[in-house]
């Protein structure tokens, strides 16, 4: 390839990677499209890397029904992003990239938040991100040859994806083929940690970084631990910094809650449809929140705002019948704002609550989603009344309570671990007398 044609065509490309962003950290579509579309390099350098790193037999195994797979999947454009965020270099042109948008990442050092993959990059933590691609199940069952990922029940499906994650493992959508799916693991995700321990010959299980429960109205709900409240409240922060930042690009002359960057105001050969354009009467999608949807809505003593049927009150932050302004004021009132007279622990706190709140709200989607799929049930959860001599429902089947929900497919040893440590952070259960 090194012919004056080569280098020339070399050049040509350095040239077209160069004009893809801009100094204002603008991405050009229609650049991309031409760097590596429309450049001969790009074509011949493809020829040559095919012919190079030709598969053979060898460099295959065997998958479930006989059917064989790529050891190691070429030309992956998550593979190659994530060698380069391995490198743990600054300097790298992906991670830099990665590093313009403030959705990924804002503040330096150890005042960065966001992306824990780039937090960790910005203050030298050790990473070690691994890609898997997940081809299907099998049982142990005789004569089982195993089913691929796209034939395989909903069930299935539901309970590898809740094992990783409970694993630490990150997921990825759906495939376009709809055949598999990739995961990451090695990234440290906060959340509840299971592991074991051995004294005596006897293996005891252990549960770290667990969640407790506000109680109000005498219903329950899950608050998790600060570690994982305060990652959601850094998403949210960044969620809301990127629509700001979308915003001042689209020429925006007010927008709350921001001071302006001094950004380029984007042309109409430089946007990204969707991102930068409306959709219909919608304002463009990078105005708009769509992580944070919603919010819980706390009540003048600080716990949660109930209705009338028990369920949490919330506040919707993505009404496509309202402006992208509206419901960024709107955000900014109910969770981003300080109130006069807080200090910042007060505004923190007030924000984790709400946030453990609205947590809430998707965990009550997600118990019904594993109820309906037939891994979870509902129970009547009842107690002892020593004057009847009965047992008395306290919680109905019927009701969507944390505490009638049962599930044949959970690991009891992890179950009764958790269980434990949860009682011990409630005092009326640890001031009860010994014995029954």
């Amino acid at each position: 390839m090194l012919t004056n044609k080569g280098v020339d065509n070399i050049q040509s490309f350095i040239q077209k990677l160069n004009d893809i962003v801009s100094d204002a950290g603008i991405v050009d579509e229609k650049a991309i499209k031409n760097a590596y579309c429309k450049c001969g390099f790009v074509n011949d350098l493809a020829t040559y890397v095919g012919k190079y790193r030709r598969s053979s037999i060898e460099s295959m195994s065997l998958g479930l029904n006989g059917k064989k797979l790529h050891a190691v999947s070429q030309n992956n454009t998550i593979s190659f992003i994530v060698s380069q965020l391995n490198t743990r270099d600054k300097n790298n042109a992906t991670v830099r990239t990665l590093m313009k948008y403030g959705y990924n990442v804002s503040g330096e050092g150890p005042l960065a938040q966001g992306s824990i993959i780039l937090e960790h990059i910005l203050n030298n933590k050790p990473l070690d991100i691994h890609t898997a691609t997940y081809i299907g199940s099998r049982t142990d069952n005789k004569n089982d040859g195993g089913t691929e990922y796209k034939e395989e029940p909903i069930v299935d499906d539901y309970m590898a994806k809740l094992t990783m994650l409970q694993n630490g493992i990150l997921i990825f959508p759906t495939l376009a083929d709809k055949g598999t799916w990739m995961c990451l693991s090695g990234i440290p995700i906060p959340g509840m940690t299971f592991g074991t321990t051995i004294e005596d010959d006897q293996t005891t299980t252990t549960v770290s970084n667990i969640p407790t429960f506000i109680f109000k109205n005498g219903k329950a709900f899950i608050r998790p631990n600060n570690q994982v409240l305060d990652r959601m409240i850094a998403y949210a922060n960044t969620e809301r910094l990127a629509l700001q930042q979308c915003m001042e690009n689209l020429g925006y002359e007010n927008i709350p809650g921001y001071e302006k960057e001094g950004r380029k105001v984007l042309t109409d050969a430089e946007k990204i449809k969707n991102l930068h354009t409306n959709n219909g009467n919608v304002e463009p999608n990078g105005t708009r929140f769509l992580s944070l949807t919603e919010v819980a809505v706390l009540d003048e003593d600080g716990t949660v705002k109930l209705d009338k049927n028990g369920n949490i009150v919330t506040v919707n932050l993505n009404d496509p019948t309202k402006s992208s302004v509206e419901m960024l004021k709107r955000a900014n009132e109910h969770f981003f704002t300080k109130k006069e007279n807080e200090t910042d622990e007060q505004f923190l706190n007030r924000q984790r609550d709400i946030m453990a709140y609205t947590l809430n709200v998707q965990y009550q989607l997600e118990v019904q989603t594993a109820v309906d799929l037939g891994i979870a049930k509902r129970t009547d959860a009842t107690k002892y009344d020593a004057k009847t001599k009965k047992d008395v429902t306290v919680f109905s089947k019927d009701d969507s309570s944390m505490f009638n929900v049962s599930s044949d497919y959970l690991n009891v040893d992890q179950v009764n671990a958790l269980t434990n440590e949860i009682l011990k952070t409630i005092p009326a259960w640890n001031n009860l007398p010994a014995g029954r």
